[in-house]
């Protein structure tokens, strides 16, 4: 496998480089302050065009689309609830024209390709709280830190308007997410195109290989050989002849018979071919580690070994992984939304992991024995409109009591039930 990926990279390199010249190439690495170009010389199309680093994309982009996002009071880490009034940067954070959705998804894949999401404030209230914001292309934004405030600068090219256009603006009109981390004195995060740019070259690369090698393989699946000088006619008339007879669904286990010294070899599959395979699923399972995406989540089947479920590899992305994108979005709109400590946002990630009608059952019963919550909360927890009685709002109700009887919560009449006197 080593050397079939060490000959699919050279030849990859040898024929396409015209056709990727400048995407695969050689490069000078950036300044870390430059304008949030990779020092991975492959472009975004290039990278993206990379089946599995396109699917990690899918599924990170489409799984936050999912997700309710919402500003709640109360803690963090205790009781809270939805803000009744929510801010108008939370019900329509990207303007008019943009969707929850698809902003969100923006701001992963900037992140999951260039370590970095820049957000620009477009709009603000009389107080100066942001109101709205939209993405910006990394490639269009250059950091820096102010040596005399110590603080973020950014400057931003590519507007239209002259006064906005290459001028240096702080974190009030430009908000800064890094990924996973920073070098020491840089302002911005690392690259991670740049940080595994050898392993997506390679999957590139053996894409490329494989492309060209299904284009142009002409291996044919069997030779006869005749004796003798052979002319094209006869060669055509006896080719003609075999596959009227063999080839094909209806001719399957056919007895062929040869004469005239004919004689029939079977061409077995070029080991390079099935190797490639093994190559594309070696390369499959790298990139799905580099982007912290289990295989499982692209729909492809894995063998979780281990005992260890689907459910629980999913779980485990969706609270680790995906949370990780989720806990520093939902930083970020914390200190641009009003209510201080009180007032936080959250991505809902209930529906991603969604347990089993009977382990919600369980839930439920535990949450309702133990008075977490109300018959009307665990009616509406699994989407049931509420029962208008003030005894299915109670946290103190037996689970066997008949809600609509009087005295359910009355102590047994004196010499009867548990009151009994027993003593003598």
């Amino acid at each position: 496998m080593a050397d079939l990926i060490t000959r699919a990279i050279r030849n990859a390199r040898m024929t396409t480089r015209s056709a990727i010249q400048g995407e695969f190439g050689n490069s000078n690495p950036p300044p870390p302050t430059g304008w949030g170009t990779s020092v991975y010389s492959g472009s975004d199309d290039a990278t993206i065009g990379i089946s599995t680093y396109w699917a990690c994309l899918r599924a990170l982009a489409g799984d936050v689309g999912l997700l309710p996002f919402q500003a709640y009071t109360g803690s963090k880490f205790g009781a809270r609830q939805v803000a009744p009034v929510q801010p108008q940067l939370v019900v329509q954070p990207f303007g008019p024209d943009t969707s929850v959705d698809t902003g969100m998804a923006q701001i992963v894949m900037s992140l999951a390709m260039h370590g970095n999401a820049y957000l620009y404030v477009s709009s603000s209230d009389g107080l100066g709280w942001p109101t709205s914001v939209f993405v910006l292309n990394p490639a269009q934004v250059q950091v820096r830190i102010n040596q005399l405030t110590g603080r973020k600068e950014f400057k931003v090219r590519g507007f239209a308007d002259p006064t906005l256009n290459n001028v240096w603006v702080g974190g009030d009109k430009v908000r800064h997410i890094v990924n996973v981390m920073s070098y020491p004195g840089s302002p911005v995060g690392i690259d991670p195109l740049t940080a595994n740019r050898q392993a997506f070259e390679n999957s590139y690369s053996i894409e490329s290989y494989g492309n060209q090698y299904f284009k142009t393989a002409s291996n044919p699946s069997g030779l006869i050989s005749l004796e003798g000088n052979t002319t094209p006619t006869t060669a055509q008339q006896v080719a003609d002849a075999w596959e009227s007879r063999n080839a094909g669904i209806g001719n399957a286990f056919r007895v062929p018979v040869l004469g005239g010294g004919a004689k029939f070899q079977t061409i077995m599959p070029n080991p390079e071919a099935a190797q490639m395979l093994l190559s594309k699923e070696w390369s499959r399972e790298e990139i799905c580690m580099l982007m912290d995406v289990p295989v499982s989540r692209l729909g492809v089947f894995q063998d979780t070994g281990g005992g260890k479920g689907i459910d629980a590899i999913d779980k485990n992305y969706i609270t680790k992984s995906l949370g990780n994108y989720l806990a520093k979005i939902e930083n970020c709109f914390n200190l641009m939304i009003p209510g201080g400590e009180s007032t936080w946002t959250f991505f809902d990630t209930a529906g991603l992991v969604a347990s089993s009608p009977l382990d919600l059952a369980q839930i439920n019963m535990s949450y309702r024995t133990q008075g977490v919550l109300s018959p009307n909360e665990v009616r509406a927890s699994i989407g049931l409109p509420p029962v208008a009685d003030p005894v299915m709002d109670s946290y103190d109700l037996a689970l066997n009591s008949n809600a609509t009887s009087p005295g359910i919560n009355s102590p047994a009449p004196s010499g009867t039930g548990n009151n009994e006197d027993v003593s003598t």
